[in-house]
């Protein structure tokens, strides 16, 4: 009995340090932190995600629109009103299709039509800078958008018309230089939610044909940005 007792102690103690070890070793490194805090600060995410400066990426920000206002959701990693209970497939869910852990779709106002260019790695390293935040306990604010648009389903047809998913393709005739800016302007960096002129009916990348009118595909700022210098 006493030879039984100490083989499943033992037992116990190695599955313990196996489970250790699996933990340790699912810890990101500095050194892809480093990395995610320079895509975050590529991305500008504070910018839309921070309301007070004090709390940053805790969200509560208004984002207003042609057809109501939504808020930016909070980033941090608090488990209870932030991303902290997500998997990394949840994240890399809404970040490159739009798609909340819940199945509801977000707005494109967030522009994960440009987010979907960017590779798993990228947003995995984004995942692991905003989990060493300090956890935030705020709660997301539900949008204020006119009839129809606060309905949800919506946007599943919006998407089945103009969202198109897929990796940033690099052009072999380019250099590996205008590729990387390539994928960090049209993926990343979403610079086209501002500075891409769109029409009415709001395809990501089209030229606007309404000046005074704005598109929820991008940023509600789409009217007032200048042309991209060059």
């Amino acid at each position: 009995m006493r030879t039984i007792l100490a083989g499943l102690a033992v037992a116990g103690l190695a599955l313990c340090s196996a489970v250790a070890s699996v933990a340790h070793a699912a810890e990101p490194s500095p050194e892809l932190i480093a990395y995610g805090k320079t895509l975050v600060e590529a991305g500008d995410c504070a910018g839309c995600h921070t309301a007070d400066p004090a709390k940053p990426f805790a969200g509560g920000k208004r984002i207003d629109t042609p057809f109501g206002a939504i808020y930016a959701p909070n980033l941090t990693p608090d488990r209870d009103t932030g991303i902290g209970a997500w998997l990394d497939s949840d994240f890399t869910r809404a970040l490159r299709y739009g798609i909340a852990p819940d199945g509801s779709n977000y707005y494109p106002a967030f522009p994960y039509p440009y987010f979907t260019k960017m590779t798993k790695d990228d947003t995995l390293a984004i995942r692991a800078y905003l989990g060493t935040l300090a956890p935030v306990t705020s709660r997301n604010k539900p949008p204020e958008l006119r009839w129809p648009f606060g309905y949800r389903g919506l946007i599943r047809v919006w998407n089945a018309v103009y969202f198109k998913p897929g990796l940033f393709e690099p052009d072999q005739s380019k250099s590996a230089a205008w590729n990387r800016g390539g994928y960090l302007v049209t993926g990343l960096g979403h610079c086209g939610a501002c500075h891409t002129p769109k029409i009415i009916s709001a395809p990501t990348g089209t030229r606007r044909r309404y000046p005074a009118m704005r598109s929820a595909a991008g940023s509600p700022r789409a009217s007032m940005a200048p042309p991209a210098p060059g």
